[in-house]
């Protein structure tokens, strides 16, 4: 399995190239670890991997 993730952004091209090199079991996560700005600039307070309440640890 192949997972892309920034913190910033999104890996959607990469992960899309791989599946059309024929991989399929590609996961893209959408809005990164921590997700987008709030409009006091902070992150993982909008969307994104932290945000969902999803498993993980930032080093």
């Amino acid at each position: 399995m192949y997972r892309f993730e920034w913190q910033w952004g999104t890996g959607d091209p990469d992960a899309c190239t791989l599946e059309a090199a024929g991989y399929s079991r590609v996961i893209n996560i959408l809005h990164g670890f921590e997700g987008d700005l709030n409009a006091d600039g902070h992150r993982s307070s909008v969307n994104g991997w932290r945000f969902d309440g999803l498993p993980g640890v930032q080093t």
